[in-house]
């Protein structure tokens, strides 16, 4: 793995969390206003840039507990997606405990909110999967495939 880090406002490698949950998975709702003032919603996965001294795996921890509140157990590198100087790693992660949206990162202070718009915590039931605008899209439609293979939702979304 690349040591480099880059800055805490460029950070070369992130880790993002697949948090499978009893009620489905754990995802960040965003809601924030597009260029022309109206607002637009879609999901992305919990996690954030590699401090110094971090693994991938603690990094992922810490940016979980900050944005969602929760504890995970850390599992397998479920993909990759290599930039030309940067790299974000999709790990899959079990909930442990914690409550989900009780999370006190930089996203909920008031100045964040002001510039870049809402992050919620929530736990989607994985027969919505296919149907939310959840990004970025080529890690989407590899969990679709997982899902359905894991017999966890039928080829058309429904558990």
């Amino acid at each position: 793995m690349d040591e480099r880090v880059g800055t805490k406002k460029d950070p070369l490698q992130k880790a993002k969390g697949i948090i499978m949950h009893p009620d489905g998975i754990l995802l960040m709702h965003r809601i924030r206003k597009d260029a022309q003032g109206g607002e637009i919603q879609y999901y992305v996965f919990p996690g954030g840039g590699r401090e110094i001294g971090e693994t991938v795996e603690q990094c992922l921890q810490r940016e979980i507990f900050e944005e969602a509140g929760v504890h995970v157990k850390v599992g397998r590198e479920f993909a990759r997606l290599k930039f030309e100087v940067k790299e974000e790693y999709y790990i899959l992660c079990e909930y442990q405990s914690g409550v989900v949206g009780s999370g006190e990162g930089p996203e909920y202070s008031e100045e964040w909110i002001k510039q870049r718009g809402l992050y919620i915590a929530e736990v989607v039931p994985l027969f919505k999967v296919p149907q939310i605008d959840l990004k970025p899209y080529a890690i989407k439609r590899k969990l679709v495939e997982h899902l359905v293979k894991e017999g966890k939702i039928d080829a058309a979304g429904k558990p």
